[in-house]
């Protein structure tokens, strides 16, 4: 969203963290949109598995209504 849409400034909050586990496994965790996130990547070889949750505000504030998501992405790297 444009910063000068009429939203609460909790909805435009995002923050994100990552750790990782060498160039194997890495850990995703954060806010968006005032819910938590979180998210976890296997790489190995040419594959590459990512699973992650998040959740977007349906509202124009957060806390009204939350949308849960979770999604998975499984890529190969040719």
């Amino acid at each position: 969203h444009s910063i000068n849409l009429p939203y609460s400034f909790s909805k435009k909050f995002n923050l994100g963290l990552e750790g990782g586990l060498g160039n194997i496994l890495k850990l995703q965790t954060g806010v968006y949109q005032g819910y938590y996130t979180a998210g976890l990547q296997f790489d190995v070889g040419i594959l590459c598995l990512r699973l992650v949750s998040y959740a977007e505000e349906l509202g124009t504030s957060a806390g009204f209504k939350e949308d849960r998501r979770i999604a998975v992405q499984l890529k190969f790297l040719l």
